[in-house]
């Protein structure tokens, strides 16, 4: 299996360009024979259905690139070297040890050998393309701005306690993206009745902190509280074809719609 999907745009190309990197659900059999539970192998930790959610973005001019792996095989949006993004804070690895509740992934942790294969086939390849997406923006308006899409289950962890915001929106502290932009992207959702926060518990991951180094990247990350859009907290792979029926999923798609319509119209004036 690829390692990603690039989903490009059916309209005239805008200045934004979205990752999608937790969205993947694909366990080559030498992982899943490593898993400690039944439990890891629901994979937990997945963005439930986030490729579906915004499958309108190339429509509007927007290119996506999504994974096709679990970031328990690989996580796309941790550094390929090691890197603390939340010094002093409970964070999952490249490869994660552990859950969000601290629980064990694995009965046995994969080897530097197997975990340098993925890094190579899986992570390398996903960013070299992610790169190749902003370059071409670039290449023809100067700048890009990027929007790397997550979700989370509300329940507390070890990260944080019980979400109680729609949105968690991150710019790395204003590292990423100027705080204006920020607001921006702010003010839109909350045009639509959802509720948000910024820069906490969620500052932003590797791709947002990477990519948002250069000048001419704007990258904000944006983590979707899965209770949003998902009419269960207990989500299965077998359910996808009911969740993506469901009013609550077509209604966060619609608001998502409006709001990068407004996000682009918001550049075209800029």
């Amino acid at each position: 299996m690829h390692s990603f999907n690039i989903s490009k745009p059916t309209q005239p190309r805008q200045a934004i360009v979205a990752s999608i990197p937790h969205t993947g659900t694909f366990v080559p059999q030498d992982i899943q024979a490593l898993f400690a539970s039944s439990k890891v192998a629901q994979l937990p930790m997945t963005d439930w259905f986030l490729h579906e959610l915004y499958d309108f973005l190339p429509e509007l001019g927007i290119s996506v690139i999504s994974a096709n792996y679990s970031r328990y095989v690989v996580d796309l949006n941790r550094s390929p070297v090691p890197l603390e993004l939340y010094p002093g804070r409970f964070e999952t690895k490249l490869v994660s040890d552990k859950d969000f509740q601290g629980e064990p992934i694995f009965s046995s942790y994969p080897s530097d050998d197997k975990i340098e294969f993925y890094k190579k086939t899986v992570h390398e390849p996903y960013h070299t393309a992610l790169d190749d997406l902003l370059q071409e923006v670039i290449n023809t308006r100067g700048e890009v701005y990027l929007f790397d899409l997550h979700s989370i289950a509300k329940h507390a962890t070890l990260i944080h306690d019980e979400l109680d915001k729609d949105i968690y929106l991150g710019n790395r502290d204003n590292r990423s993206c100027s705080r204006h932009w920020l607001e921006t992207v702010e003010q839109e959702f909350a045009q639509q009745n959802l509720s948000s926060q910024k820069n906490a518990p969620y500052k932003g991951g590797y791709i947002t902190h990477h990519y948002g180094l250069a000048s001419n990247v704007h990258a904000i990350q944006i983590e979707m509280n899965q209770s949003l859009y998902l009419p269960q907290e207990t989500v299965l792979l077998e359910d996808c074809e009911k969740l993506v029926q469901s009013s609550e999923f077509r209604t966060t798609k619609n608001n998502l719609k409006k709001i990068f319509k407004a996000l682009i119209s918001q550049l075209s004036e800029q």
